[in-house]
């Protein structure tokens, strides 16, 4: 009975205290597999918990040889986190790797070199779905426009149809998808990955016969304005910003990418002006001062607001300070820079909430807590002046378990007698 005993708390102790265990992956913005030769960039970052994973490093094989972005000469170039590549190569495999040779998951692209107006390109997630989930698929057009097609999954064609979608999507689903035109138009092929969603283990709950069911998982889900880069400040004129709304890292359906001008309201591709729909994302190529953007749903629910600042310098002297344009969580580190509109970053004077440091090439602050929002800005010797932006932090979400219904420590007492197993004499 002792053994037995010493045993559940030992069970106890192990399922109480067991590591959260979250493995690097690869940031892909946007998620979609396919892309035209010579069409926008596409963003790369090695993220931990959504998180960038400091000492990660965005890479490809090319040659027979293993190459970091921004160190070899034509791939890509880096943008605070961002791994920043223009695809050409027929298709292409990138990943995450550390100084001691740990791996994230391969993300491959293909891209379509067929510059006629035939030429299609099928919308298919770069990253791997949750089973459970739904994903739509389209063929699109060079110049943007969304087409009847047919799909091809699997070998087996369907169609001709505007979109495909699959519902409830479990790992049967994984395969090779394609689309065709009537016009001739044929996408290159590409692999659909299906991952089951991250599994939580409890300690078995105690028999009951109380109807009071304590949650195994209490979770403050909500949905969010995923952005990428990153960035909270751009130049005028420069790449554009890919905007979506997310939940738990999946496309949230039924929430829209909006904003205010002029007063009114507008939805992301609606409106004259405002963005253009790719798959789930809303590319914005931004111009005005500041704006803001928000996600909400038909019920009017809102997700957080995100304001991004546009540099109008077109001098050489003209800079913009590198700074999330989402909240970052409370532990973190954020290192800030100070970037010229050819790529460069300077050394500079850093102003921290009206403070000033510097000149440094950067300015890092680490273990970030709520102490450390508020505004902040760069400027340099040659008066150059960036924008002020407001660094905003978060508390992680709270995971809330109900108490533990473990055996208490054993007694050191050897006197085991238990009153149920007591036989009355009679």
């Amino acid at each position: 009975m002792l053994m037995i005993v010493l045993l559940l708390h030992g069970v106890c102790v192990l399922l109480l205290s067991a590591p959260t265990v979250s493995a690097v992956s690869l940031s892909v913005s946007p998620n979609l597999q396919q892309v035209f030769s010579g069409s926008s960039s596409v963003y790369l970052s090695c993220v931990d918990d959504g998180q960038t994973a400091d000492g990660w490093t965005v890479k490809r094989t090319r040659g027979g040889l293993t190459e970091d972005c921004g160190a070899a000469a034509g791939f890509g170039r880096l943008l605070g986190s961002y791994c920043v590549v223009d695809l050409s190569a027929p298709s292409e495999t990138f990943w995450c790797e550390d100084s001691s040779g740990q791996q994230s998951d391969r993300v491959s692209f293909s891209v379509q070199s067929d510059t006629t107006d035939e030429g299609v390109i099928l919308e298919i997630p770069a990253l791997p779905v949750r089973t459970g989930s739904d994903v739509i698929l389209r063929c699109r057009q060079r110049n943007g426009a969304t087409v009847k097609a047919y799909f091809f999954i699997k070998g087996i064609s369907v169609g001709p149809k505007p979109e495909h979608i699959i519902t409830n999507i479990t790992q049967a689903d994984e395969g090779l998808y394609s689309c065709s035109t009537d016009e001739g138009g044929k996408s290159p092929q590409s692999s659909l990955r299906v991952r089951d969603s991250p599994t939580i283990i409890h300690p078995p709950p105690p028999p009951s016969t109380s109807t009071n069911f304590d949650p195994p998982l209490l979770l403050d889900k909500k949905v969010s304005l995923s952005v990428s880069p990153n960035l909270q400040q751009v130049f005028s004129g420069s790449s554009s910003v890919y905007l979506s709304c997310v939940d738990d890292g999946q496309t949230a359906d039924g929430w829209t990418v909006k904003r205010t001008r002029g007063g009114l309201t507008e939805d992301c591709g609606a409106a004259a002006g405002f963005g253009r729909l790719l798959g789930s994302y809303c590319v914005v190529d931004l111009s005005a001062p500041s704006e803001t953007f928000w996600c909400e749903d038909s019920s009017g629910q809102q997700s957080d607001r995100v304001s991004f600042s546009v540099q109008s310098d077109t001098t050489d002297e003209g800079v913009i300070l590198e700074i999330p344009a989402l909240p970052v969580r409370t532990g973190s580190d954020v290192i800030l820079r100070c970037r010229q509109r050819n790529g460069a970053t300077v050394a500079a004077y850093f102003f921290i909430k009206g403070i000033s440091v510097g000149p440094k090439p950067e300015h890092i602050i680490t273990n970030i807590t709520q102490a450390d929002e508020g505004l902040y800005s760069c400027s340099t010797d040659e008066g150059g002046k960036s924008p002020q932006s407001s660094l905003r932090v978060r508390d992680p979400p709270t995971i809330i378990h109900p108490p533990p219904h473990c055996p208490p420590p054993p007694s050191t007492s050897t006197n085991f007698d238990s009153p149920l197993l007591k036989k009355e004499t009679v």
